[in-house]
């Protein structure tokens, strides 16, 4: 029996992660920017990844090919390049974008899924319940009979 008195917490699911990181590529790690730690706290509120390195053109083309200036962000999805952008580029904007972008791909997904399962069993009812014509049977044995192999030397 429960206790009317005390209320139970209710258990809520952690927010799902989404499959975007934004890397921040610095100079040094050691210094410390206080509108970095502002993006890293904004891109964990929105189920983003955050992670940061320091700038290294020989191991990363991405940084080779693609930063002009320090500190700079690259965001992925699954791992896939999508930006770099800047402090001075509106980085809110920027990752809420993304996140938006991937959530609207995820739904059309979904729903192509459903759409394409309803035309899937509607045209396999179709083709169940529909009888053929003397025409199209006799269409089918003539593709059957050139099919067929008639010599076998």
């Amino acid at each position: 029996m429960e206790n009317p008195l005390v209320k139970v917490p209710e258990v809520k699911e952690p927010p799902q992660k989404y499959p975007i990181t934004v890397k921040c590529v610095v100079e040094t790690l050691s210094e410390k920017i206080p509108d970095i730690l502002k993006i890293r706290e904004y891109a964990h509120s929105m189920n983003v990844n955050f992670t940061s390195r320091e700038y290294n053109s020989r191991k990363y083309s991405d940084d080779r090919d693609r930063i002009t200036r320090l500190p700079a962000f690259h965001i992925y999805v699954h791992n896939s390049y999508r930006n770099t952008f800047y402090l001075n580029t509106r980085p809110y904007q920027i990752i809420q974008e993304i996140v938006e972008e991937y959530k609207a791909v995820q739904e059309r997904k979904r729903r192509r899924t459903w759409h394409t399962f309803y035309t899937e069993v509607r045209a396999y009812l179709k083709a169940a319940f529909k009888r053929k014509t003397a025409m199209e049977k006799y269409q089918e044995e003539q593709e059957y009979q050139k099919k067929r192999v008639r010599d076998w030397s």
